[in-house]
């Protein structure tokens, strides 16, 4: 949900907010404040916005005043968008959903355009008013980028036979759930990697995945040589997934 408020005081941005339900945590109580993993991940929404997605928000959300032939028109206040972004249900990897809610509320979001008018019968010189554009317009964001999350779970294999099945096998697991997470022991570890869409590498989230506990026991010669074969096994992966997810979403919000 995006919400559009002009303000002639606060420079023009976008402001997320990441909410997790009472159906993610029965637990939680009325009136909580945030948990902690709703202010983290509204952090790192804000932040790939701000650096990737739309790092010019504060030029395209300018409004400015009305224009006549004596005078220009000049920069008066600016929009505030708040993007809302409400989780149902966690079912583990909420970075890898909330991107693409992200961007197709951002890409959809528009609102008519406002012209700041000076209202001198107020008794305030000051006072501003604002009113829409003649003719009627509409404003909307030009995103720089696209960018997507793709997490892996790093899954530690062992087996007491050295010609076992399980060799065979690549030990991590794509967008693990939940459930897949809260079953691995702490040795297990979870890579979250955000690609933009030249397919770079723009923000990277590794926990316990590098561990040298993991490395001695994945048990996937046959398969997996050497811990460079597995990062570029991963990596390969995340961009050909993102390409899919991407393509997916920019068809459907044409």
């Amino acid at each position: 949900m995006v919400k559009v408020i002009p303000d002639s005081v606060t420079p023009g941005g976008i402001v997320c907010v990441v909410e997790l339900s009472g159906l993610c945590n029965r637990s939680a109580k009325i009136n909580a404040p945030p948990s902690k993993l709703s202010q983290a991940l509204s952090s790192r929404v804000q932040r790939i916005i701000d650096s990737y997605i739309c790092p010019d928000s504060s030029e395209q959300l300018k409004i400015f005043s009305a224009s006549d032939s004596s005078r220009p028109s000049f920069h008066v206040a600016s929009y505030l968008l708040h993007l809302d972004i409400i989780v149902l249900q966690n079912d583990g990897c909420l970075l890898d959903a909330c991107l693409p809610v992200a961007l197709g509320c951002l890409h959809n979001a528009k609102w008519p355009k406002l012209e700041g008018i000076s209202n001198a019968s107020k008794g305030c010189s000051s006072f501003l008013q604002f009113t829409p554009s003649l003719p009627l317009s509409t404003v909307r964001l030009n995103l720089s980028d696209w960018p997507l999350a793709v997490s892996f779970g790093i899954v530690p294999v062992f087996s007491l036979e050295e010609n076992s099945e399980k060799q065979d096998q690549v030990p991590f697991i794509a967008q693990p759930s939940a459930r897949e997470l809260s079953m691995w022991d702490t040795d297990a570890g979870l890579i979250t990697i955000v690609i933009n869409s030249a397919g770079f590498i723009c923000d990277s989230d590794i926990l316990f995945s590098f561990l040298s506990s993991v490395w001695r026991r994945l048990a996937s010669r046959s398969v997996i040589r050497d811990q460079n074969q597995l990062i570029t096994l991963l990596l390969s992966s995340a961009i050909d997934q993102a390409k899919c997810i991407r393509s997916h979403i920019q068809n459907v919000l044409q």
